[in-house]
């Protein structure tokens, strides 16, 4: 009798202590607000959350659950557990995995009433809520029933800074706040040129005596004595050519004309 005692003993006790492993921790306390991405919509909306600020140690990561009228008692899961959107040190981004309307036909269940939404900050396995941002949303459902789920409506109201809002293209509803365009820098109009025409700019350049050229005159003949008074290859050439004719001319000349001591 006192072996089966003993065994129903830790039997209990293994039993609690795997519910504590198991089950969150409801005592988690409260760390922050949420903003809505858009605080009035209805149930095909998409919607994202923003938090006040991060998580606390030892919380590595974070989900949101929401609470309510046809919701399970221990919370409907709208953005499940996740590292990559989790932060230790500034606000977190959570975009919700569906829109409600989804979770009114999972739970088969109209969306009536006051609503309670939680960010929870948990640790590594998910046993104990760490601390949380929490918000609240009213919905209204025609005639409360599930078939007018589709023309549901909500408002939301915003515990943390509405200025955390990044609305994206994914964000719907109305009161979704409008992210600021970054403008791309635009240089100013190019002014038009007031630079005159090669042939007329020419003709307002003074040449080397000081006198504007005509504005007809050439490139050659510009080139024609750029070198300070030196004159070019051509010219050189010219020069020289004459030169050799005269002389081999002078020589022709010499070589017809008689001696003086020649008989005639």
């Amino acid at each position: 009798m006192i072996e089966i005692k003993r065994i129903v003993s830790a039997s209990l006790i293994a039993g609690v202590v795997l519910m504590s492993l198991v089950a969150p921790s409801a005592s988690a306390s409260e760390r922050g607000g949420i903003a809505w991405s858009a605080t009035k919509g209805n149930a095909e909306s998409l919607i994202t959350l923003y938090t006040e600020t991060g998580c606390q140690y030892p919380a590595t990561k974070v989900k949101a659950e929401l609470f309510g009228e046809g919701m399970p008692a221990e919370g409907q899961v709208v953005f499940s557990p996740s590292t990559a959107d989790f932060s230790a040190t500034g606000p977190m981004v959570l975009p919700l995995s569906n829109a409600f309307v989804v979770y009114a036909q999972r739970n088969a269940t109209p969306l009536v009433g006051k609503y309670t939404l939680k960010v929870q900050c948990i640790d590594r396995l998910g046993a104990k809520v760490i601390d949380e941002f929490v918000s609240t949303m009213k919905w209204s459902t025609p005639g409360d029933s599930l078939k007018n789920i589709e023309k549901a409506t909500y408002t939301a109201t915003n515990t943390a800074p509405a200025s955390l809002v990044k609305t994206t293209s994914r964000d719907q509803g109305e009161g979704a706040v409008p992210v600021p365009q970054v403008q791309s820098s635009t240089s100013p109009p190019t002014e038009p040129s007031t630079t005159q025409p090669t042939g007329k700019a020419a003709a307002s350049v003074p040449n080397s005596s000081g006198e504007p050229k005509a504005s007809g005159e050439q490139a050659s003949a510009e080139g024609a004595n750029t070198s300070g008074g030196f004159p070019t290859l051509a010219v050189v050439l010219v020069a020289g050519a004459g030169a050799l004719l005269l002389a081999l001319r002078s020589v022709m000349q010499t070589k017809t004309k008689p001696s003086r001591g020649s008989k005639k």
